[in-house]
């Protein structure tokens, strides 16, 4: 018994034996080349992912421009384009017999390149391209040196196939369809995705391959010269992935996913998009972000920081090390506006996996060690932009039933500040301009070649024109602080400035008679002002000007770059120009340009008093709401509580009776200040006025305990400055009804 079972133990041992011997044999003896072939194509690498960018939201979270994922085509070119590297394979291995292979490997690819042509000719024409024989009569020595480079090898030589006679002697012949079975998917591509022709996508392949050429480095006679245009083509061949098609078709994705085999070089990458759900508002403010150009990627190099899917890294310890100063050639890169401006703090950093694929491109196993990608960081706005697009609307609705005079886009804008905090709180511009206008060559040009319309500016920050009568609140306090004028002062108006012009510099206003500020505020008296800026003269007019915030930049931030203690604006903004002459003329407005946010800081500071506070559009951290009364502006330190109610008091009489009377903003107890501005041009040197108007409007409400401080205007158009308070009066019912501001 016991020794039966001994048996039955060997026989089922010497089975197993026999059947691992099997095994083996079949391994190691029989399929030993596929095995091989396959470890030799698998390979460990990193794969780069970049970073998501950080979002932008308005004050109350409402996404303004966010990345949304979104998948490419990419190619690598070592893996897509073999022909020159067979032409440099064969002609090693065909020995040094000049007279029995006269071709060097130039030829040889020659050769290859002109049967490319003719596999294309077959491909349009719907032909199926036949097995071509290339290469004949090689010698029995050689034969057998080029099937032992198949044999172990194979794919090192794609589409490439010897036969050998009973005699020793070759023939080498080609199936094109493997040989080129990269272009043959880059075409392939072009039926996913009509927009790009088969042969547009196989230009940008044949422009990555012309680069790689070594005829491209004959006139380079420095061995260090060299050795770099050697080093960057090995970089563009094996190690750049070129993008083919920046949104692909989701079909294709699944299709390129499920047979990688088809698709030889081509591979997929998850990326990000720039999105922006409210476009075209704030267009231009936003600006826009591409993939990092050549002046990116210079000002990556000159600040140290590397494209790190161009690098050559096995270690993700090293990866690690360089995150933080990283980008990927996949990112989005701001270009313009906000975008530009927030680089450093939108802009996320790139993460890494290590992969093993198999021959077939194919993963092999689950994803290795990973280094997540560091998401950028959100930025909000303290904007709010559902009542900037209520805004935009008025405005809109305001032109379509008065068209601008000109032949230009209608333009104006409006500007709402949080009186107590100095946050912008709406912004509202026209024209907007969305992105698409980038994506449109010909809508692009013909924007950029009309300069006089602006379309690339934003009407709030960067379009500065003439203030008009808007600026003499501003000029008052200056003239009080100055000492020039006293309260309760009264000028002499008779409807003109100087005796002997009496057609220069009127007022036509109020009735003739002494008048004092308020009711010069109200009525809005030109000779009143004409002597305030007499008095003054232009040096004193111009610096206290500034004290109030003109011609400098309007928006603080806690991520301004300063240099020698100058600030670094917005992008977008404008700061205008100063009045370089006649100190009269400009202190009713003339003769020099703000922007519609400066004259909204100016009303701001009259609301509170002179009590500065910086106007904030980024919700960073409280540094920027404090106030900084007394920090070197002199005008605003020597001014009197009398004389802000002085100047205060002015502007609520122009609601009551003054150029603002027929108003419904004494309902909201605002204090205003009204400009028309009319527009002058030139022609063969002569200047002249013109029917068009700037109608302008700056103030603030509730007059005793301001919440919002304003600034609207109208270029272009027929209407005078007291004409548009039924914008204000609209926009102030809506923060009534919609964020719970108290005026009346």
């Amino acid at each position: 018994m016991q020794r039966s079972r001994i048996i039955v133990l060997v026989v089922i041992f010497l089975m197993v034996s026999i059947v691992i011997g099997m095994r083996l044999y079949k391994l190691q003896i029989v399929e030993w080349r596929e095995y091989a072939q396959r470890a030799a194509n698998t390979h460990r690498s990193i794969m780069y992912s970049p970073g998501p960018r950080g979002k932008i939201l308005d004050r109350n979270g409402t996404v303004l421009a966010q990345s949304v994922p979104m998948m490419r085509a990419t190619f690598l070119l070592s893996e897509l384009e073999q022909c020159r590297w067979v032409a440099r394979r064969l002609r090693s291995l065909l020995g040094k017999d000049s007279e029995m292979y006269p071709w060097d490997e130039h030829v040889l690819w020659l050769s290859l390149e002109a049967i490319r042509e003719t596999f294309r000719r077959q491909l349009k024409s719907g032909d199926v391209p036949a097995s071509i024989v290339w290469l004949k009569n090689i010698d029995p020595m050689t034969s057998s040196r080029i099937a032992k480079a198949l044999r172990s090898r194979p794919e090192n030589f794609p589409g490439v196939d010897l036969g050998i006679n009973d005699d020793g002697v070759g023939v080498l012949s080609l199936d094109p369809s493997l040989l080129f079975a990269g272009e043959v998917g880059v075409r392939r591509l072009s039926k996913w995705h009509p927009e790009y022709t088969a042969d547009q996508l196989w230009e940008k392949v044949q422009t990555q391959y012309d680069k790689v050429r070594d005829d491209s480095d004959e006139d380079l006679t420095d061995k260090e010269d060299l050795a770099k245009a050697r080093q960057r083509r090995d970089r563009i061949f094996r190690v750049k992935r070129h993008l083919l098609i920046s949104d692909l078709n989701p079909d294709l994705v699944i299709e390129i996913c499920m047979n990688p085999d088809r698709w030889p070089g081509i591979h997929l990458e998850e990326v990000d998009m720039r999105e922006y759900p409210r476009n075209p508002m704030w267009g231009q403010l936003l600006g826009r972000t591409t993939l990092s150009n050549l002046k990116n990627q210079s000002d990556f190099k000159k600040n140290e920081e590397v494209l790190i899917d161009q690098m050559s890294l096995k270690d993700i310890r090293t990866v690690s090390a360089i995150q933080k100063d990283a980008r990927h050639s996949a990112d989005q890169v701001g270009q313009e506006g906000l975008e530009s401006y927030l680089e450093d703090q939108l802009r996320g950093r790139p993460g890494a996996k290590i992969r093993i694929v198999d021959y077939r491109r194919k993963q092999v196993g689950l994803a290795g060690t990973m280094l997540e990608a560091i998401p950028g960081k959100d930025v909000s706005l303290t904007v709010d932009v559902e009542f900037s697009e209520y805004c935009v609307d008025l405005l809109r609705d305001e032109f379509q039933y008065n068209p601008p005079l000109d032949d230009g886009p209608a333009s104006g804008a409006m500007v709402f500040l949080d009186v107590q905090s100095g946050e912008v709180i709406g912004l509202s511009p026209i024209p907007l301009q969305g992105v698409e206008v980038f994506a449109d060559s010909s809508l692009y040009e013909e924007r950029k070649n009309e300069q006089s319309a602006g379309w690339f500016l934003d009407r709030c920050l960067g379009w500065p024109i003439d203030p008009g009568s808007t600026f003499k609140p501003i000029v008052a306090l200056i003239a009080l602080s100055e000492g020039v004028l006293s309260p309760g002062e009264t000028i002499d108006c008779q409807g003109y400035f100087d005796l002997k012009d009496r057609r220069a510099n009127r007022c036509e206003n109020h009735s003739r008679g002494p008048i004092g500020l308020e009711e010069a505020l109200a009525k809005s008296c030109n000779v009143f002002f004409y002597k305030l800026g007499q008095r003054l003269g232009l040096e004193k007019l111009i610096a206290g000007a500034e004290d109030f915030g003109f011609w400098q930049a309007t928006i603080e931030s806690d991520w301004r770059n300063v240099d020698d203690g100058q600030s670094d604006g917005l992008p977008s903004e404008k700061y205008g120009q100063k009045p370089n002459s006649n100190p009269v003329g400009a202190a009713i407005g003339r003769g020099f340009i703000v922007t519609p946010i400066q004259m909204a800081k100016a009303a701001m500071i009259l609301a509170r008093r002179g009590d500065f506070s910086p106007v904030k559009m980024f919700q960073v951290s409280d540094s920027a709401t404090k106030t900084t009364k007394g920090r070197g502006r002199p005008v605003l330190d020597n001014l009197k509580p009398d004389h802000f109610e002085s100047v205060i008091q002015g502007m609520q009489e122009a609601v009551e009776y003054g150029s603002a009377k027929n108003s419904r903003l004494k309902d909201f107890n605002a204090a205003v200040k009204t400009g028309t501005v009319r527009v002058m041009k030139t022609v063969q040197g002569r200047t002249s006025s013109t029917e068009y108007k700037h109608a302008w409007m700056i103030g603030f409400a509730p007059a005793d305990q301001p919440k919002v401080a304003f600034a609207i205007v109208l270029q272009n158009q027929e209407k005078s400055g007291g004409k548009i308070a039924p914008l204000v009066e609209d926009a102030l019912d809506w923060l009534q009804v919609h964020r719970g501001m108290k005026f009346r």
